[in-house]
């Protein structure tokens, strides 16, 4: 069941990968969906009810998002229903929660405007999913969350340099 979950994880990770690499949003959200859809049938394999959960929420708030539908009241109601059924479903002590921790953090800073602030809360983001996935031995996922997490800090320098460059 290990392989199959990271055979499920790999060809996620494959749509996250694609998704990073399209400009319109709208693209963007759709790829997500599949990715996450994935991302929950590899959470499932591999005994990840939490990881399962948030990741078919956060496909419900890509939906919404790709119907410009994510509003507060969707905010609240998705963060609700992920607390309640987190706790409800959690079997993982606390590496369980830290799924949790990921999908109520991007929610509410989804919208921030600040480029730089935004990738810091991605790294924190990641992190937590890289615990998580090796946790539940998705290898592949650990490896894609650790290679996101490098590609930040990479955009994060990247874009610091330009401001400097622009300052002179």
């Amino acid at each position: 069941m290990i392989l199959l979950g990271n055979i499920v994880a790999l060809i996620a990770s494959l749509f996250m990968v694609y998704a990073g690499l399209l400009k319109k949003k709208s693209k963007i959200l759709l790829f997500q969906c599949f990715e996450l859809a994935l991302y929950t049938i590899s959470n499932l394999i591999l005994g990840g009810i939490p990881g399962a959960i948030i990741n078919f929420l956060g496909m419900i708030g890509n939906i919404l998002g790709y119907k410009n539908k994510l509003n507060i009241i969707a905010k609240i109601i998705l963060t609700i229903l992920t607390v309640v059924l987190t706790i409800l479903f959690n079997n993982l002590g606390i590496f369980g929660y830290l799924p949790l921790v990921c999908m109520i953090t991007y929610l509410w800073i989804i919208d921030i405007k600040n480029v730089f602030t935004f990738k810091i809360f991605i790294l924190f983001i990641m992190s937590l999913w890289a615990i998580y996935d090796f946790s539940i031995k998705s290898y592949v996922a650990t490896v894609f969350d650790i290679l996101t997490m490098i590609s930040t800090i990479i955009s994060m320098i990247q874009l610091k340099n330009s401001k400097k460059n622009k300052k002179k």
